[in-house]
């Protein structure tokens, strides 16, 4: 009887003891918690700076605040519950693996979305000037990023802009199918630097 009252008071002081752990870990996550769209490099390093708040983290209690905190739809999320880890270290060296991922996703997104406005703007241009005549009204937005400022410069020309303000221009481009050797862009346009 005697064994069984110390095993019981063992394990009801590892209970407190895990308790206490769970409870400080639970008290942090609301600061570990990641924000739909925030990085997940964000996110690893704010568990990092939490987690190293907290002495003497049970191994599994971190694992399980790691994984419940990520967004619900991330895929590290989706990875940590396939294929756990068997520690922690080992979540978070995967955590920069797919932190890489995402953010090498993230660049090459913008870069598309950039190849496809610069072939828009220049599509515009060459359809305007081959017209069987007249005049073409082109409109481009969001040109204060650099991208739709250089080629609508480039390609649409300033000459032709009849009007801007911050985020949109407006060219008029007449046909240059009348005027075989009217150049790309008007003469003032070559003296712009």
């Amino acid at each position: 009887m005697e064994t069984f009252r110390n095993y019981a008071a063992q394990t009801n002081a590892n209970m407190v003891q895990m308790h206490s752990k769970v409870h400080m870990a639970v008290s942090y996550a609301p600061d570990i918690d990641q924000l739909q769209n925030e990085p997940l490099r964000s996110y690893i390093e704010k568990f990092k700076t939490t987690k190293s708040k907290i002495a003497n983290l049970n191994e599994e209690v971190a694992l399980a605040a790691l994984r419940n905190g990520l967004w619900f739809s991330s895929r590290f999320r989706e990875e940590l519950t396939v294929r756990q880890p068997a520690t922690l270290d080992d979540a978070l060296h995967k955590a920069l693996y797919f932190a890489r991922a995402e953010e090498e996703t993230a660049y090459l997104a913008l870069k598309l979305e950039a190849l496809g406005r610069m072939s828009a703007i220049y599509t515009a241009g060459l359809l305007a000037r081959n017209r069987e005549d007249g005049e073409t009204d082109v409109f481009v937005h969001d040109v204060n990023r650099p991208v739709e400022d250089e080629f609508s410069a480039t390609f649409l020309c300033k000459g032709y802009m009849r009007e801007k303000n911050e985020r949109l221009r407006h060219f008029t481009i007449s046909s240059h199918r009348a005027r075989a050797g009217r150049p790309f862009c008007p003469v003032e346009v070559d003296r712009r630097r």
